[in-house]
């Protein structure tokens, strides 16, 4: 299970991009009215393409918790790309839940692929009772400026379309083309039984 442990502040979100992009003016009295539906709708399209992605945009913390590592001297991360480790807490054979060591694992990062990874042998807590939990903090920066453009522009686009049609019927296809071509690059694919799933 996978928790978000911190919002994205409102702050944080390319506001009056998408405000331009709309060609919304500013300075009238329903302003805060607008300013609601715009940030709503870029919730949305961060938390579509997140999930599409496997990516988190912008910078905050995670909790994965599970019954055990998938390899006993390596596990992937569920998000990426992940910066820091903040604590691993495992179950021991008493059943009482433990903080490892830091000197125990190590992060590898990739954009595609982090992995928590043991420094020689197994993980802590592997073989365990009591399951796993994970904290890290995973995102491209913590400001909007951090944010790859092609996956920037690719969230003001699903924003746009979110707003322009708040309140219609839901589509069948979440994504449009333009998107879908967008996000391409930040595909997670995997290789299973010899093909790419």
């Amino acid at each position: 299970m996978l928790k978000e442990l911190e919002k994205v502040p409102d702050t944080a979100l390319p506001l009056a991009q998408l405000r331009g992009q709309l060609r919304l003016g500013s300075g009238f009295s329903d302003d805060d009215l607008q300013d609601e539906l715009l940030i709503g709708a870029l919730r949305a399209a961060v938390a579509l393409i997140e999930t599409h992605c496997a990516k988190v945009l912008i910078e905050r913390d995670f909790e994965l918790r599970i019954e055990h590592w998938r390899l006993p001297e390596a596990h992937p991360f569920p998000r990426a790309p992940v910066s820091r480790i903040v604590e691993l807490v495992h179950g021991g054979s008493d059943g009482r839940m433990r903080t490892a060591a830091p000197e125990r694992y190590r992060l590898v990062e990739d954009l595609h692929r982090p992995e928590l990874r043991a420094r020689g042998g197994v993980l802590p807590g592997h073989g365990a009772a009591g399951g796993l939990r994970l904290r890290f903090t995973a995102g491209f920066g913590p400001s909007w400026a951090d944010v790859p453009d092609d996956l920037g522009l690719a969230v003001l686009q699903l924003a746009v379309r979110f707003y322009e049609r708040r309140g219609g019927e839901e589509e069948t296809v979440p994504l449009p083309a333009g998107v879908i071509r967008l996000l391409a690059p930040y595909r997670n694919l995997r290789l299973v039984a010899g093909r790419q799933g």
